[in-house]
Order: structure tokens, then C-alpha cells, then sequence
């Protein structure tokens, strides 16, 4: 089940908010079914609403607006897993929805990083990555990917990634910034553990699924 939960920034101790009803009411009214007391927020301030297995944010007219990552929303707007939403500019939550086993279009792998042979989707723990990868980055993944629990030296993921220029200007810096572009990327998609192990001075591995 979907839940909202409070931001680190908030210092409100990790609060949840389950939404298990087909329309959830946000804003500091008493009967909000989310409620958040703060001037800035109107009474009946924004709603979620689940059609059909997504989740709809929607903002009620409110005096100061609601933000769907950092941009202001106008009408009913899809979420996605991760989602940072800002409401007046007073609390921010995020909206966080775990893998439903039920669901026909989940990765064959569920736990890890997982590419689908079709499209080149890029799923990270049954989550999938909210954008496609740039190409370098997609290339170096693939490469990881096809020597999954393995350190692959700098020296084979400079040539298979970069192997249409030449090697003299491929830097260490070049690399070393890609590596890190994709590791931001999966961690994007689940803050909660990381897949990319660095070898300092030798080279890079994908792990395999955790236990």
C-alpha cells in the first residue's frame, strides 16, 4: 500500500500516513485525513485519489499552492514512487508506493538491478528509474550488468564504454564522473541500499541481489 511520509527536514520523526481510501483529503482541517497544522496550509488543501492502481495529486484551490518536485501543480498529476510534495511551502512529504506483487508488469528480478531485454527499462529493487539512462551511462550499466558480482577493471570499462573515441582523452576524471552519475541514478530509485561498489584503484562492481 502507497503511504505519505514526513521528510527528514521536518523533524517530525518519521511520521506515515497509509493511503487506503479511494480519495485522501490533505490540509489542517479537523477532518483532513491528513492533517497538517500550519498557517500556511488551507483546510481542505489537496487530495490524492487512486484510479485504476495509480495515484492522482491533485491541489483544492489552496492559498499557497502545492509542489510536486519543486514544481507548482495545476491540475491532477500522476506520483511516482520517491515523489517530494510541498504543500504552501511549509511541509514537505514524500510519497512512497512498495513493489505490488499483484501488479502484471513487474521486472523479473525483483531484488537488484535489473534491465528488460525488450525495452532497456532499468528496474532497481522492482522499482523502475523514472527517466531513460543517457547513453554513456546506459553503456557502462550494460556492461556492469553483464559482469554482475564482479570488479571490472577501469581499463575494460574504458574501452568497452568509450571504444568509439580515443582512449588518450578518456581521463580518469571522465570516468570517475560517469560512475558517479550512475550511481546517483539507481540510488534515485531506491535511496536504501547502493549497487555500485568502487574498487579504489582497480575498478567497479554491479552487486548482486542483497539478502
Amino acid at each position: 500500500m502507497a503511504y505519505l511520509t514526513t521528510s527528514s527536514k521536518n523533524g517530525a520523526g518519521g511520521q506515515e500516513w497509509h493511503l487506503d481510501k479511494p480519495v485522501i483529503f490533505i490540509g489542517r482541517g479537523e477532518t483532513a485525513d491528513v492533517a497538517l497544522v500550519h498557517p500556511r496550509i488551507s483546510r481542505q488543501h489537496a487530495s490524492i485519489t487512486c484510479e485504476s492502481g495509480v495515484y492522482y495529486l491533485e491541489d483544492l484551490s489552496s492559498s499557497n499552492g502545492t509542489f510536486l518536485n519543486d514544481k507548482k501543480i495545476s491540475q491532477k498529476t500522476a506520483l511516482t514512487h520517491t515523489d517530494k510534495i510541498d504543500f504552501g511551502g511549509a511541509i514537505t512529504l514524500s510519497f512512497l508506493e512498495p513493489v505490488a506483487t499483484e501488479k502484471a508488469d513487474l521486472p523479473d528480478k525483483i531484488i537488484g538491478v535489473w534491465i528488460n531485454p525488450q525495452t532497456s527499462e532499468v528496474w532497481v529493487d522492482g522499482i523502475r528509474l523514472k527517466e531513460d539512462l543517457p547513453t554513456q551511462l546506459m553503456d557502462l550499466l550494460r556492461f556492469l550488468y553483464e559482469h554482475e558480482g564482479q570488479v571490472v577493471p577501469y581499463h575494460e570499462i574504458k574501452a568497452a564504454v568509450w571504444q568509439k573515441q580515443d582512449l588518450e582523452y578518456v581521463f580518469d576524471e571522465t570516468r570517475k564522473k560517469a560512475i558517479q552519475r550512475l550511481r546517483k541514478c539507481l540510488l534515485d530509485a531506491n535511496p536504501a541500499y547502493d549497487y555500485i561498489e568502487i574498487s579504489r584503484g582497480y575498478g567497479v562492481m554491479l552487486k548482486r541481489e542483497r539478502s
